[in-house]
């Protein structure tokens, strides 16, 4: 990164109130903020939603993706920045054409009978244009804006810089490793800048289907696109939220819900962003789904533990719930799950069997999320994400008909999934193979037994034995090692310095200034200093110094009082 760009970064981190990391050391180049600028009136969270926006779009889509990790922040801080919109101004149609007629197997001209040089969406990635191909269908072309691939690479540069200065100063932060998080940030980024990637997944849903029908996905024009250019089918329709109809809408809530299911469930495969913006009520009454640049992916032991979660939730066997949640999630240390179980009892037991008018889901889903990360345990990426895109769902679903309880609607499809088969034949064959299993696994113990005897008797068991006393016995030793080194070494200096001053005091000088003396001081300085360290490193060996934030927020409230 350059140093203007990294002087504009430090200074606007600081301008917003979070500058107290930032050394007070000189940086040659870099600006010098002074504290009455730190605007320190408006809550934390509504300040690091301000300094993303203004630090720019690739700050912005971090905080886009911490906001899908209510695993990791506050809700407050999710809250705040779920309203973060990328402010990005729109490339020069110069710029653009060049770009189509670089990437494109042939001139705008050539290919289009009309582009709009107006684009309909920007962003920090790429931006659209609508266009007409010269057999007449009406098509949106997506074009990667040029310039990204180095602002990525610098402001990358940066945050892994930022995320490592947390993780060594900061206990509450370094629990969550943020160089992970920046780490994700950086793989998503590169799979959005390819986007081939996308065309991919728009061709995987066309593929997946619909559960109902009447769902729509574009069509690509793969001859058309590359990893810089794509060219699909324009979904002609508007927003399902501008829908005037009563049951129109309560039939598109259901839809939405069904098909929902199925991409989470059956396919393991979701659109990760479904805001009303990307979700579009055609003329002829379908649904289209539109904007696949975020998606998520669901391995099929993840969708069982959903499924049997989903179970559990609705018997309110919050037992059962925290479970599943300690075996799918990453957890820092052991989990008491009576605690968790009852907590988690606290959280649901009062929402379910509600109609959405009655309870706030993303309250729900974010104080749960708050409750999994009090606990220490770190959800899957792609968990967050699935949380994420059921709130948003939840919320277009809420917009549409307020009086409908998801959970009546979805249950049914949860049993199906884990029904016992009504075909006898397809029971019997299910039982058959857990037998041959069962089967497998009596035999092969007594040969697991024998080759542990054999080995006993031949003398080739060995025993690996393990704990954190053990581990820690040589590093000790090494560490006790080198202290009785530095203790001899001073105390050698103490007794070479008396020798030397004690027989020759002022025998020797160099202009006047007694040779053997200043060195013997020296000596005596040189061992006081290893002794220090010595007692230094008794007293300090094994403690965190990390800043523990939760021990100075009383005395900060108690300072601004």
């Amino acid at each position: 990164m350059d140093l203007a760009r990294l002087s504009r970064v430090v200074g606007i981190i600081a301008r917003y109130g979070f500058g107290s990391f930032i050394s007070e050391g000189s940086v040659p180049g870099l600006t010098k903020v002074a504290k009455s600028e730190e605007d320190i009136r408006k809550p934390a969270s509504e300040r690091f939603r301000m300094m993303l926006e203004e630090l720019g779009p690739i700050f912005i889509k971090f905080g886009q993706l911490l906001s899908t990790r209510p695993d990791i922040l506050s809700p407050e801080f999710i809250e705040s920045l779920t309203g973060l919109q990328e402010h990005v101004s729109p490339l020069p149609w110069a710029e653009i054409k060049e770009e189509l007629d670089r990437n494109l197997p042939g001139t705008v001209v050539e290919i289009f009978e009309r582009i709009d040089e107006e684009p309909m969406a920007t962003a920090s990635v790429s931006q659209v244009h609508r266009a007409r191909l010269k057999d007449g269908r009406e098509v949106v072309v997506k074009v990667r804006r040029p310039e990204i691939d180095e602002v990525i690479r610098a402001d990358l540069d940066f945050l892994r810089g930022i995320a490592k200065v947390l993780k060594g100063t900061i206990v509450e932060v370094s629990r969550h490793n943020p160089e992970r998080w920046v780490d994700e940030f950086a793989a998503a980024m590169k799979e959005e800048l390819d986007l081939m990637n996308e065309v991919r997944s728009i061709e995987a849903f066309r593929a997946n289907g619909s559960q109902t029908g009447r769902l729509v996905v574009p069509q690509v024009y793969a001859q058309l696109s590359s990893s810089r250019i794509i060219v699909m089918e324009y979904l002609e329709g508007v927003s399902v939220t501008q829908v005037e109809d009563q049951d129109q809408r309560k039939s598109i809530a259901r839809i939405l819900l069904q098909e929902s299911y199925k991409q989470v469930f059956v396919d393991g495969f979701f659109h990760a962003d479904p805001h009303p913006g990307n979700i579009r009520f055609l003329p002829d009454g379908r649904i289209g789904l539109i904007d696949f640049g975020l998606v998520g992916r669901l391995s099929s032991r993840m969708r069982d533990l959903l499924v049997r979660l989903a179970m559990a939730v609705a018997f309110r066997d919050s037992e059962r719930v925290a479970k599943i949640v300690y075996s799918a999630g990453i957890a820092t240390d052991r989990v008491d799950l009576a605690a968790l179980s009852r907590d988690v009892d606290d959280v649901f037991g009062t929402t379910l069997g509600r109609s959405l008018d009655e309870i706030d889901t993303e309250i729900v889903v974010l104080q749960f999320m708050d409750l999994v990360s009090r606990y220490g345990v770190t959800l899957p990426s792609e968990l967050a994400l699935l949380g994420k895109a059921g709130v948003n769902i939840e919320g277009v679903v809420r917009t549409l008909d307020p009086e409908i309880d998801i959970s009546g609607e979805l249950l049914p499809q949860a049993y199906q999934m884990i029904a016992v088969p009504d075909d006898p034949q397809e029971l019997m064959t299910e039982g058959l193979k857990q037998l041959v299993r069962l089967r497998a696994m009596v035999e092969e113990v007594p040969l697991q037994i024998d080759q542990i005897l054999t080995d006993v008797a031949g003398g080739k068991m060995h025993m690996h034995v393990s704990s954190d006393q053990a581990e820690g016995l040589v590093p000790s030793i090494r560490e006790l090692g080198a202290l009785l080194a530095i203790g001899m070494v001073a105390a050698a200096s103490i007794v070479a310095a008396a020798l030397l001053i004690i027989p020759y005091f002022g025998d020797v000088t160099i202009r006047g200034v007694p040779v053997l003396p200043v060195l013997a001081a020296g000596m005596a300085v040189y061992a006081g200093f290893l002794m220090t360290a010595v007692v230094a490193w008794a007293l300090l060996r094994g403690r965190d110094l990390r800043i523990q934030l939760s021990r100075w927020a009383s005395l900060l409230r108690w300072w601004k009082k």
